[in-house]
Formats: C-alpha cells, structure tokens, sequence
C-alpha cells in the first residue's frame, strides 16, 4: 500500500511541530511545501469477508478530489482555479479498510494516531502524519467511534456519507463535519415526496435496527410531525435480520400500500432478497397495489445488476423508487472525469497500488476488480459528496494555514465551518453549531425504476441455454433543489401505470357489505325476467296483430318503442346484481356505468314515446277547432323522440368520457387504530356526476313534465280506446312508485341487499304498470271482438254518442276504410257534460215512455167503452 505523494530524492521531511497538522517538506534549494496527509477510513470488506465493491467507487472518487487540489483542476469546483498561487500545500491520501465494523475502525484509528492504552507512544510505522481524516462508512456507528478518537488528538474529521444525527453534538464529536446533511434533512425530503408527489396518507418506515437507523427513525417521526393527517408506522428487521417473517406478517397486519425502507444491508443484497421474496408471498410487493421506496444505501444491491423478466424479484422491484443526495444531472460531468482515470494508465496504477488488501480482496483480485469494464459504471451519486468532501478540506487547510505553514486543528475546523463552494450537489455551506450541511444547500434526486431495460443484456439467454437478464431502466422523476422540489417525469408504480394505488382499506369483508346475498340476487333476477318476458310478450302479440285496427289505431311504431324501452329498463337490473365475488373493481364500473346507460335510455324511450302520442292527439284537435285540416306521419311524430333520445345518448357518452363512473368502496362505521373504517360499502362514482345528474334530470324530468301536461290537456277527449287516460294514469303511477321507492333506497346506501331489492321493485313496477296500462286493455279489447255497429254503447269503456257508430262497420280483425288506421275521437265534451247529457236523455226516454203510456192508457180506455156501447 503506498500514498498518493512521495518523496524524491531531494526533498526530505521535517519534524512536524508541535500542534500542527501539517508535515513540512524541505527541498534541496531550502524551499518548503506543507503536506496535508488525508487518512480515509473506508469500509471495503466486512467481518463475513465481503466485498463491498461500490465503496471502492467512493475510495475512487477520493483520489479524483485531491488530485484536482493538487493540479489546481477547477473543471468541477471552480474555486480550485490557481489554488497553487495562494496554497502552498501538497495534499496526500491514504486508505484504511474498516471492515464495517466499530470496533476494527476504533483501533486501526488508535494505531494511525499513535495511541495506545491512551497514552502517546510515537512509532514510525507511516512515512506522513495525518492531516485530517475522511470518514466513508455509512453505518455501524463507525463514525462515533473514529469521530471521538480523532477528536481526542485536535484532529478534523469529515464524512460524504454519514448521516447521523448524533454527530450533531459538538461535545462528543467537536471536530466532524460532513458534506451530508443530517437524517433530519434527508427525512423531510423523504416524507415530502411519499406525501406531495405519492398522495401517501399511511406509509411503514422499515428499517434495519441499529444506532443510525433508529436516529433516521426519530427524523421521520419529526418530519412527519408537521403534516397534518399522516400517520406512519415503524417496523424494524434486527440486525441479523432474523425476523424476516415476523416483519412481513407485520406488514401484512397493518394494510399500509406504501413502504419506505432503509435498508443498509451488509450481505451484499442476499438478505434484502429474502425480505422481497417473503414480503411478495403475501402480496405485499410485485402485486400492484404496493410501492416500495428505498433509502439511497439499497441502491448498489440490487439495481447494479440484472434480473430476469417476470421472475419474483423482477415483479418486486419493479415501480419502486430510491430516494438520493445529489444532483443526477451533474452525476454525468462526475462520472466522465473518474471514467478518464481508467483509461490513464498511470492514475489507475496508482490506484491499485494505494488500495489495501483486504479480508475478501487480496492485491492481484483488487486489481483485477478495478480494471474490469463493469466497475467504472458509477450511479452512486454520493460520489458527489465524497468529492466535496475532499475539496472541503484542501480549501479550508489552504484558508487555516499560517506563513510559517502551522495548521492548528481548531483554526483548521473553524474555517471548515465557514468555507463555502459550489459543488457538484449544490452549495456547500456547514451548519456552523452541528457541522453539518445545512439540508437546503443540498440537491435530492428521486428515481424510478419502471421496469427492466430489455435493450441492454450481459446474457442473452444463448449460452448454454441460460435465460436472459437485464437490468433496471432508470429515470429521474424529481430533484429537490434550491428548497423547491422540481418535477421531471411521472412515477410509475407498480401496476404499470402513473396513477398512485389506492390506499389499502382496512375492513373485513365477512362484516362489510360488498357482496349481495343470493336470496336478493334471486327475487331481482326473477323481476327482471317477468317484466322482459311481458316485454317481449306484447311486442309478439303486437307484430301478430299489427294490421288489427286496435293496433293500428294505437301505431304499432309507438308500441314497439314502449316494448322496447321497458326491456331497457328492466336489464338495468342485471348490473345491480354484480358483486365483487363474481369481478373485479373494473368489472364493478363498468356496471356502474351499464346500469345508468341502460335506465336512462330506456325511460328516455318510453317518456318521448308517451308525448308523441299525446302531442299528436293534442295536435289534431287545435287543427280541428280552427277547422283545419292536418295530417301527421310517423315522420312527424317520431322526431320529438329522436331528438330526446339522441340528447340522452349524447350526454352519457359525454360523461362516460370526460368523468367516468367508477366503483368506490366506501367506509362506515367503526374506526381503528390509525382512524380507518372498519367497514365499507360499495357505489358508483364520479367526481362530477352532480352535474351530470342534474342536466339528465332536467331533460327526463322536462319531458315527463310535458308528457303529463299533454296528458292532461286530452283529459276531456273521449277517446275509442281511451290511451290517454291509460298515459296519465301510468306518469300518476310511477310518480308513486318512485316518491315511495327514492327515499328507502337513499337511506339504505350502506346496504347493498336493501338498495337492489327496493331498486328492482321500482324497475318491476314501472315496466309491469307501463306495459299493463297501454296493452291489457287492447287484449280485452281484441278477445271481445265488439260488433262494428254499435248504438249509445260505451267502446273501451268509453262513452260514446249516437251516430258514430256508423262510422265503422269492420268486424274487428281489420279494416274497411282508410281513416279508420287512428284512434276514433268520439267527442271533445268533458265526462261531466256527458253524464249530465245522459242524464237528460234518460230523463226525457223516461218522459217520453211515460207520456206514451198515458196515452196507450187513454186510448184503451176509449176503445173499451165504444165496445160497451156497441154491445
């Protein structure tokens, strides 16, 4: 292992003075030059002797950072720009793998420092002194221990990754600093994301137990603190992630669809698999209905390699998300500066040669590592803040140090605290009371991982008849910078679509009213047969008898229309029986929307059907008392009903459209823990059906409105088969019907069996009452067969007058003129007036019988009294 500076011939290194941080190289010609030794502390391998291949990334990019300082490079930090000119400091590098362990971290730190048993023993083991130190292990609490060890020697330490909250305190940890905002920072971005962009109201926070996590857990709790109706629920792996199963069936329990998961897993992703595999057994993942969004740590476990399709953890992972620190859009300028490192021969050596060999690593396999193609890949976008953090400290040594090249540590961290650049993720700038960054300083990126990206493959399935892989498509959806969150494209979830899942309701279906009793399904299904059956009877019975007068005399136009909108109405019972034990939520709208479709096109067809027949009667007796002749066609009287049945249909479309019906699952009752119903209930639903609801209204509403006011315009006409009188005593009818039958069904929304049987009631009703008023009379009338001369005698019931009788002399079973294909008006008087003409006539044929028998009497009894005479 080697550093990134060495000495030549001609320079030599002083003693360092006392409470300086700086080594101070004197050259042949008696010039100096300070040299700030960086010693990181970097976990490459971990005590189960695996790699941790993307920290050597980070290690990577810390060489790119502090050649920049020495080469005054100031393509990525401006600031570096002729550093040279005010700096006359060297900057070198070192490595020390912590094994992600505190314990190997607090004693490879004790043996860097020169310390042990806590005494100063000086040794000769390193040709530099440490300048500051990089902290680079994310967890573990490796940092609380190097940070107070460091501390203890007026050393600084700074870390790109750690994010602990603890670290805050300045007592224990007077020197640390970091490029990383704290979890607090990192934790509200976090929630505003789930909440503003996933309209998330519940969600799990699922983490791995551990001092860093349970810090991240407190800074969740607080962020969500300060939204109104969140509620979020803690479930925690232990360390040895040996509880698997308890965390899912936890998961399971509390029916939350969305889980935000902090994972840092250490087995290189092997246990954050088995976690997805349980957690997609209980459909908990890979099922549509729930979204996983992971912490940045996830990200190298399982989207840096590829997957293959539709298998259990292509289905899991799929529509998830992570949330980074960083600026993805600077990732690229970052990337091409470390790729150009690869493919200098001589930085890439320096490289190998500087890495220590490791527990799982030996030299030869470090290097084979790093000059593989697959290795230069870099997504990690805390690379960024590892660079900074190197430039942090060169920039502050550079500001800290005297003429006489002393860096005192407390100066050395003060001007930490006060240096600011703009860097790849933002401007840095340091909480000066914690040495933090301060979290709006800092750009977020939130990714979404659609689906697999079946362009790229390392395996194409031809070797040995493997099956293809491929890895994750990746895209930016929002980035959070400048204390605004920028949106870029929309998330896909797991279901494939950009529309969020709905939250998870947490109700029972055996107590919850979704689905119908077979009892109730019966009693509507045998209503809704018996009213088409009638139907279609009738609409049989009419096309058999079409050229009868009685049917002629009523178009049997208008009575296949009235046939056919009944049938209309009657199916519409036939959605009202689905429930969601026979479909899905889809299937449940589609319903919805049929039920409507069907009701309100088949009482459009029997309401204009009603005013045409009425208006024409109407028609024709304003013609006649003007004593006008008129005729009215088929023609003419069907436009009305075209015109109404064509605006119904308009208008459901339009609405099927713009605002489609939806079923809903509602909640009722009691709550839970979380305030959640415990119940639900089904409806059909659509944002504006309000709207729509009236404008429907007032066009059916309007026309049965006119129906009635035709009807009861012709209410004085007696008529040969009386159809008006049956029309308006048919609107009276369902006028009833319908007051009895709205009301119950409104009050009983929450009860789906009540709702469909007093629906199918209304429905039987309506079209049985329709369908009885206007046919069964024309059957009466047909089987009696009424002679064609007729003297005083009532048709149909009807009263008639003297001498129109005459004029029809059919037989019944058809006709003999051509004027004789309508409904006779046999006169415009009122019943009143014609029960009082009735009355007159029967008062004068009793008047005229008597006088005649007054006068039969007297002639008789002049007769007999000549006969006396004559005897």
């Amino acid at each position: 292992m080697s550093n990134l500076i060495t000495l030549s011939a001609d320079e030599t290194i002083a003693s360092r003075p006392v409470g300086s941080n700086l080594d101070i190289v004197t050259k042949s010609d008696g010039t100096k030059v300070g040299l700030c030794n960086m010693v990181s502390f970097v976990p490459l391998s971990n005590l189960d002797n695996v790699t941790m291949f993307y920290m050597y990334e980070h290690a990577v990019a810390q060489y790119l950072a502090v050649k920049h300082l020495n080469t005054n490079d100031g393509s990525i930090v401006k600031e570096l720009t002729g550093l040279n000119e005010t700096c006359n400091i060297k900057f070198g590098l070192e490595f020390i793998d912590t094994e992600n362990d505190p314990t190997v971290a607090g004693n490879r730190a004790l043996q860097r420092l020169s310390l042990e048993n806590d005494t100063t023993i000086q040794q000769e083991s390193f040709d530099f002194g440490p300048c500051t130190f990089l902290e680079s292990t994310e967890y573990n609490s490796v940092a609380e221990k190097t940070g107070y060890i460091t501390a203890l020697k007026g050393y600084t330490e700074v870390s790109g990754i750690m994010t602990q909250r603890s670290l805050d305190n300045q007592l224990s940890y007077p020197k640390f600093a970091r490029t990383m905002p704290t979890d607090g920072g990192t934790a509200q971005i976090a929630v505003d994301f789930m909440i503003d962009r996933l309209g998330t109201k519940y969600f799990v926070l699922l983490y791995v137990d551990s001092v860093d996590t349970r810090s991240y857990a407190v800074a969740i709790r607080d962020a969500v603190a300060h939204r109104k109706n969140i509620t979020v629920e803690e479930v925690i792996i232990n360390e040895s992630w040996g509880n698997i199963q308890d965390v899912v069936s936890q998961l399971k329990e509390l029916k939350f669809n969305t889980i935000y998961a902090k994972l840092p897993d250490i087995s290189g992703g092997t246990n954050t698999d088995s976690l997805m595999e349980e957690a997609y057994k209980e459909s908990l993942a890979g099922d549509g209905k729930h979204t996983w969004i992971f912490s940045d740590e996830t990200f190298p476990n399982f989207f840096l390699r590829n997957y293959t399709k539709e298998s259990t953890l292509h289905s899991t992972y799929r529509g998830s998300g992570i949330i980074f620190i960083g600026d993805s859009l600077k990732l690229g300028k970052l990337k091409g500066k470390l790729v150009q490192l690869r493919d200098s021969p001589n930085d890439l050596d320096q490289i190998i040669s500087m890495l220590p060999q490791t527990n799982a690593l030996n030299d030869t396999e470090t290097s084979n590592l790093l000059r593989s193609d697959d290795f230069w890949s870099f997504f990690d976008m805390r690379l960024e803040l590892q660079y900074e953090a190197i430039i942090l400290s060169g920039l502050a040594a550079c500001r800290a140090v005297d003429d006489a090249l002393f860096l005192d540590g407390d100066n050395f961290y003060r001007q930490m605290l006060e240096t600011k650049f703009s860097g790849l993720s933002g401007l840095v700038s340091l909480d000066k009371g914690t040495g933090s960054r301060i979290p709006n300083s800092t750009a977020y990126s939130i990714f979404n991982f659609p689906d697999l990206n079946e362009t790229e493959t390392t395996n194409n399935g031809e070797i040995n008849g493997t099956v293809p892989e491929f890895p994750f498509q990746y895209r930016l959806v929002d980035m959070h910078s400048a204390n605004k969150l920028n949106h870029y494209k929309d998330f896909v979830f797991n279901n494939g679509t950009t529309q969020p899942p709905k939250e998870i309701q947490q109700w029972d279906a055996t107590t919850s009213r979704i689905n119908l009793r077979s009892g109730t399904v019966a009693v509507a299904s045998i209503l809704c047969a018996i009213s088409i059956l009638f139907a279609l009877v009738c609409a049989v019975w009419t096309f058999k008898y079409r050229k009868t007068r009685i049917v002629r005399a009523s178009q049997p136009f208008f009575l296949y229309f009235i046939c056919l909108g009944t049938i209309f109405i009657s199916l519409s019972i036939v959605p009202k029986t689905m429930d969601l034990g026979i479909t899905n939520m889809q299937g449940m709208s589609t319903g919805c929307m049929s039920y409507m479709f069907l009701l309100v096109l088949g009482a459009s067809v029997i309401l204009s059907s009603f005013f045409s027949k009425t208006h024409r009667i109407n028609k024709i007796m304003k013609s006649s008392l003007q004593c006008k002749r008129i005729k009215i066609t088929i023609g003419d009287a069907i436009k009305p009903m075209a015109f109404m049945i064509t605006l119904n249909v308009v208008l459901l479309i339009t609405w099927f459209v713009i605002d489609p019906i939806e079923y809903v699952l509602t909640g009722y009752g009691a709550l839970d823990r979380f305030g959640r119903e415990l119940q639900v209930y089904g409806k059909c639903s659509s944002e504006g059906q309000l709207v729509y609801a009236i404008l429907l209204g007032i066009l059916n509403g309007g026309m049965l409105v006119l129906c009635a006011y035709q009807a009861w315009q012709a209410r004085n006409l007696s008529t040969e088969f009386q159809e008006t009188q049956h029309i308006l005593h048919v609107l009276l009818i369902l006028g009833g019907v319908f007051g009895i039958g709205f009301p119950v069904v409104y009050l009983n929304t929450t009860n789906p069996d009540i709702t469909l049987f007093i629906s199918s009631v209304m429905v039987f009703a309506s079209c049985i009452s329709i369908l009885f008023m206007m046919f069964v009379p024309k059957f009466r009338y047909k089987e009696k067969k009424e002679q064609s001369t007729w003297s005083g005698v009532t048709t149909a019931g009807a009263p008639t007058v003297a001498g129109t009788a005459a004029l029809n002399n059919n037989n019944g079973e058809g006709t003999t003129r051509s004027f004789n294909f309508g409904e006779k008006i046999l006169t415009t008087k009122t019943n009143k007036e014609l029960l009082t003409e009735i009355d007159t006539l029967r008062r004068r044929l009793r008047e005229q019988e008597a006088g005649v028998f007054i006068e039969e009497q007297q002639n008789g009894g002049t007769s007999d009294s000549n006969d006396n005479k004559s005897e």
